[in-house]
């Protein structure tokens, strides 16, 4: 079976010893090492089509312009 679970841990670096024992109470045992890195910082974008309606091009979303006046409209 899968064996899941969630662990809270401070950044840093991590050796995680895991034994597994069967029936028979045979065992297993394997070690690695898990990173735990903050969150980067977040970046917004926010897209506006200048003197044109809100748009998709590809996967960018463009939002509507409220306030410009002048320039072209994005094709």
């Amino acid at each position: 079976g899968l064996i899941t679970g969630t662990v809270t841990a401070a950044t840093g670096t991590y050796t995680v010893n895991l034994t597994v024992k069967d029936q028979q109470n045979l065992s297993a045992t394997t070690s690695f090492v898990i990173t735990v890195g903050s969150a980067p910082a977040l970046t917004e974008v926010i897209r506006i089509n200048a003197g044109g309606p809100a748009i998709q091009f590809g996967t960018q979303q463009w939002k509507a312009d409220q306030y410009f006046t002048g320039g072209s409209v994005f094709s």
